[in-house]
C-alpha cells in the first residue's frame, strides 16, 4: 500500500480535520480582535485577514514580537501554540513532508513540492502516528470485516 493511499484513508473529511484545526485559531484569534467576528466568512479567509493583519503590523513596528507570532500571546497561550507548531513539525516528518507541507514554492527546502511521501517518512514517527491510525481506519472498513 503506497502512502497517498494510507493518507487518503486517514484523512476520509480533509476538510472537516482542517476546519476542526483551524477552529482554535480563529476563536482566539476572534478574542483577540485581530479578526471580526464575521461568521459568513469561510474560516481560510479569516484567517487569511488575520495573518495579513499580523504582517502589516510587523512591517509597520508595531504589535507582537517575534516570540509572538499571532499577537498578544500570553505564556499559557504561547506555550500552547510552540506544542502546535511542534506537533505539527512532528506529523510532516511522520509523513514524509516538508515543515510547510508543501504550501510554499519559496520554500528553501521543498520549493512547494513537499506534500505528503514527498521525502521517506521518519520511521518511528511513522510507527508512533500513523500505523495506529491505518490501523483503526482498516479495521473499521467494511472491506476489513
Amino acid at each position: 500500500m503506497d502512502l497517498n493511499e494510507m493518507v487518503g484513508r486517514v484523512l476520509v473529511d480533509p476538510t472537516g480535520l482542517i476546519q476542526r484545526a483551524f477552529q482554535p485559531v480563529q476563536d482566539q484569534l476572534r478574542r483577540n480582535g485581530t479578526i471580526p467576528i464575521e461568521d459568513n466568512k469561510p474560516p481560510e479567509e479569516l484567517l487569511a485577514a488575520a495573518v495579513g493583519a499580523w504582517l502589516a503590523k510587523k512591517f509597520a513596528g508595531e504589535g507582537s514580537t517575534a516570540d509572538e507570532p499571532l499577537g498578544d500571546l500570553d505564556d499559557s497561550e504561547s506555550t500552547l501554540y510552540q506544542e502546535i507548531v511542534d506537533r505539527d513539525n512532528v506529523l510532516a516528518a511522520a509523513l514524509g513532508a516538508c515543515p510547510c507541507w508543501g504550501q510554499h514554492i519559496d520554500c528553501r527546502a521543498c520549493k512547494g513540492a513537499g506534500t505528503p511521501g514527498w521525502q521517506a517518512p521518519d520511521r518511528q514517527l511513522f510507527i508512533e502516528y500513523v500505523r495506529p491510525a491505518v490501523r483503526a481506519a482498516t479495521s473499521s472498513s467494511p472491506a476489513a470485516g
